[in-house]
């Protein structure tokens, strides 16, 4: 189904209950998403665009298993992330959906404008505007053609596109690490962001990078977010070496029992309660900073700030 038209809010309760609803696309026109719009409903994947700018409340009340299709450093992927919600990025589907338009295009009419081609004939291009789609059209070929009056040039995600500036509390994935990070700062070279939680909530092993990059621009890993490992499996954490704080309750909820320590910037203050709610038994804090001689040194540091009274759970700090 596809939310078009002038529609600018999916309003509360709007879709309460409907068992049946199980695929939604959000045109560019939607800006709001009320709370309990979805909930309890049989949704299992929406497409959120970056016109949508609010999430208030709980939406997505009672829905399991759902899938949220946004673009990098959106709204929309702010919330998924903060809420364990599965996101996929439009880029991700790409690939497999050309395949797809040249055998469906049958199912493809256009009822704006003779004018809008479906197709680019003998390719499998899909063209810049969005056509009408039939009710027959599959679930694939949704993030690409929306039912708007008035079509407008999909947004371009090739390289020649000019990015907007990462802004303050951009939410960034790593490919390469799967850590997904909140931008704090943003201020000349003194670029950083926090970790708040992994892509990969089944790996058992997780590495914190030193840096993020996005766009060029290099972001430094400072800090760990509370909560940032409650929905992981994992039990080994190496912590990169730029982090300066672990905040309060940041493996609450989580089994993990062995944490590699490359910084040598934290301080008692620093970790204190970072373990308060944790699942697991004693903690093991190894420290990795370089060579032996260092690491010696700030093992007998980090013993007297990893202690049971200042971080919440008995921790032993070794090589």
């Amino acid at each position: 189904m596809t939310v078009a038209g002038n529609v600018t809010t999916v309003g509360r309760n709007e879709f309460t209950d409907c068992r049946n609803l199980k695929t939604v696309i959000l045109s560019d026109n939607v800006t709001t998403i009320d709370s309990w719009a979805f909930a309890r409903s049989g949704l299992e994947s929406i497409t959120i665009p970056e016109s949508v700018t609010e999430i208030n409340g709980d939406p997505f009340f009672g829905v399991s298993d759902l899938v949220i299709e946004c673009a990098e450093g959106s709204v929309a992927e702010s919330y998924a992330v903060e809420n364990s919600i599965m996101i996929k990025h439009p880029e991700d589907s790409d690939a497999g959906e050309g395949d797809n338009d040249g055998k469906d295009n049958s199912d493809i009419k256009d009822d704006t404008s003779s004018n809008v081609p479906t197709s680019v004939p003998g390719t499998d291009e899909i063209p810049d505007t969005k056509p009408t789609v039939t009710p027959a059209v599959t679930p694939s070929l949704a993030p690409t053609i929306t039912n708007t009056e008035h079509p407008t040039p999909a947004a371009s995600t090739t390289a020649t596109s000019i990015p907007e500036p990462v802004k303050k509390g951009t939410v960034i994935t790593d490919t390469e690490s799967k850590s997904q990070v909140r931008i704090v700062s943003v201020d000349g070279d003194n670029t950083s962001a926090a970790f708040i939680g992994t892509s990969d909530l089944k790996a058992k092993n997780v590495v914190i990078p030193d840096t993020v990059t996005k766009y060029n621009m290099i972001y430094k890993i400072t800090s760990v977010e509370a909560n940032a490992f409650k929905k992981s499996n994992a039990t080994t954490v190496t912590l990169g070496k730029n982090i300066e704080k672990i905040k309060p309750r940041a493996f609450s909820g989580s089994k993990v029992s062995t944490v590699i320590i490359k910084s040598s910037h934290l301080t008692k203050k620093a970790v204190k309660n970072a373990f308060k709610g944790s699942k697991a038994g004693n903690i093991v804090i190894k420290v990795d900073l370089g060579s032996k001689k260092l690491n010696t040194k700030y093992v007998r540091k980090y013993r007297k700030i990893f202690t049971k009274k200042n971080i919440g759970k008995k921790a032993k700090v070794k090589l």
